[in-house]
């Protein structure tokens, strides 16, 4: 289920306060500059203004002088093709998974004692860790039942507190993005989204080598990947749900490693028998089911 166009009218109005406001100051979010870039005069952006067009958007063919005023398809081309603003769907987009992707390396990563070579200052360590925390990320479901195994164990009430609200927001009709098992469970190619990131000077990849083939990938993160995703935090309120759910699965994973997270998920019956090739089905019924249940003992 996709709320593609319930987020466009919370962002436009985060923009510039309602669509007939006039001009005003907006921030936009342009994962292409690795910064958040504040546009002085709106009808810059969105209108022709009598100068040929919006720069940004002449540079994807739209906005050629004709586009005047507040126009829903400037819009959305522009945002999803240049700024690569994020949307919660069933599909998503590169920039999606480039935003994602960066919010995971982000709160994932580990502080480095002292700058690496690169310049970088955090380090995050192995794509089968990326792809398992991505996965929790993607599905709420199979992330609330991870949270009620959690409290079988340790009794922490805070643990169905935050499990129930993912119900409650409706987060696994909203937020679900699909994923695919294959061999050693959920995974998708990270190359293109993660080529963002390093293009732009956010990440450096690197590999730890054994025999001339790559063990295990390193990601080093420079300070601006830091301070870009607190820019965001601040400026986008509509993303902040992405940064506290990457926090929030981060902290659950602690210090199991990829291959010990992916073993985990497998434990649930439904990720263990997909098909291969085959998307991963919710378990949504089944985790509220499990979650009143441990209510009632209580």
């Amino acid at each position: 289920m996709s709320i593609e166009l319930g987020v466009w009218g919370a962002f436009v109005d985060s923009l510039h306060g309602s669509v007939e406001g006039g001009f005003a100051d907006y921030w936009v979010l342009d994962l292409f500059c690795g910064t958040a870039v504040l546009f002085r005069n709106n009808r810059d952006f969105w209108s022709g203004g009598g100068s040929g067009g919006s720069p940004i958007a002449k540079s994807q063919g739209i906005g050629n002088g004709s586009c005047v005023g507040f126009c829903y398809h400037c819009i959305q081309t522009t945002i999803i093709s240049v700024v690569g603003y994020l949307t919660m769907s069933s599909s998503p987009t590169l920039y999606q998974d480039a935003i994602r992707l960066l919010f995971i390396l982000v709160h994932g990563s580990e502080k480095l004692p002292q700058k690496h070579s690169s310049g970088a200052v955090g380090l995050f360590k192995g794509e089968t860790r990326i792809q398992a925390i991505n996965f929790w990320v993607r599905y709420p479901d199979y992330f609330a039942d991870e949270l009620l195994h959690i409290f079988e164990i340790d009794g922490d009430i805070t643990l169905l507190t935050k499990a129930e609200k993912i119900f409650e927001d409706e987060e696994p009709d909203l937020r679900r993005v699909p994923m695919a098992r294959w061999i050693f469970g959920a995974y998708e190619k990270i190359d293109n989204a993660l080529s963002i990131l390093v293009s732009k000077g956010l990440v450096h990849q690197t590999g730890k080598k054994s025999h001339r083939s790559i063990q295990e990938y390193h990601y080093f993160l420079m300070p601006k990947a830091y301070s870009l995703v607190d820019e965001i935090v601040k400026e986008f309120p509509v993303l902040r749900w992405y940064d506290r759910r990457a926090k929030q699965v981060v902290q659950i994973a602690g210090n199991r490693s990829g291959t010990e997270l992916k073993e985990r998920q497998y434990q649930q019956g439904s990720y263990a028998e997909t098909k291969k090739g085959n998307r991963i089905k919710p378990i949504t019924d089944l985790v509220k089911l499990h979650l009143e249940e441990l209510k009632n003992t209580i």
